[in-house]
């Protein structure tokens, strides 16, 4: 009996915990979404998927830190749309 009490505290516990946690992160509704897929889920598309992913990233970040609104940020993707994949295509040659 009394280890099921615990495991009663532990899993109310671990709920109250995750609930807070999943509440206060929140994807605005005019975030920009990039989707990376594979071509398939052999390990090396997953590979090369990741490291695409990684260049995107990395890309997005040096060229968006500083914008502060939904359409600059729009107009700075378009702008380096070209330097974006020249890296992505540098990464398969």
């Amino acid at each position: 009996m009394k280890y099921i009490s615990y495991f009663i505290l532990i899993f109310v516990i671990y709920f109250i915990i995750s609930n807070y946690i999943s509440s206060n992160y929140v994807i605005p509704k005019e975030a920009i979404r990039v989707r990376i897929i594979a071509n398939s889920n052999n390990t090396y598309d997953q590979e090369v998927k990741l490291k695409v992913k990684n260049i995107v990233t990395n890309n997005l970040y040096k060229s968006l830190y500083d914008v502060e609104n939904i359409e600059s940020a729009r107009t700075k993707i378009k702008e380096n749309i070209n330097v974006l994949n020249e890296d992505i295509n540098r990464y398969f040659k």
